[in-house]
C-alpha cells in the first residue's frame, strides 16, 4: 500500500517478491489504486521472501523510491477455516521516510 500523493503523476511503479515483478503506471495523481499484488506461484507454505518497491518519475525516469524488505509469508483463509482457498501472503507500506513498513493482515 502506499498514498498516490506521495509520488508524481505518471510515475511507474514495480514491485517484486523475490524475482517475480509486476509493473504499473499511474496515470493521474487521482488514480485510484494504492496497492497491487505480485502472485507467487510456488508459495506453498510460511516462507521468507524479498520485496523490492520501485518508484520511477516520469520525467527522465529518474528514481523516487527504491525499498527492499524481507517478509515472512502468512496463511491465509480469506472465507474462513476448512474453505478454500488457502494463500500465503505478507503485506507491507511504502513510507517516503521509514521505507516499507509490514502491515498487520489480521
Amino acid at each position: 500500500m502506499w498514498d498516490a500523493g506521495d509520488f508524481p503523476a505518471g510515475a511507474d511503479y514495480r514491485l517484486c517478491a523475490d524475482r517475480v515483478c509486476r509493473d504499473w503506471r499511474a496515470e493521474s495523481r487521482d488514480d485510484p489504486r494504492s496497492f497491487f499484488s505480485v502472485p507467487l506461484p510456488e508459495a506453498t507454505g510460511e516462507q521468507r521472501v524479498t520485496v523490492r518497491f520501485q518508484v520511477t518519475g516520469p520525467a527522465g525516469g529518474r528514481s523516487v523510491y527504491d525499498r527492499t524488505a524481507q517478509v515472512t509469508l502468512r496463511k491465509d483463509t480469506p472465507n474462513g477455516e476448512g474453505c478454500s482457498p488457502t494463500v500465503w501472503q505478507a503485506g507491507l507500506r511504502a513510507d517516503q521516510d521509514e521505507g516499507l513498513l509490514p502491515v498487520d493482515r489480521g
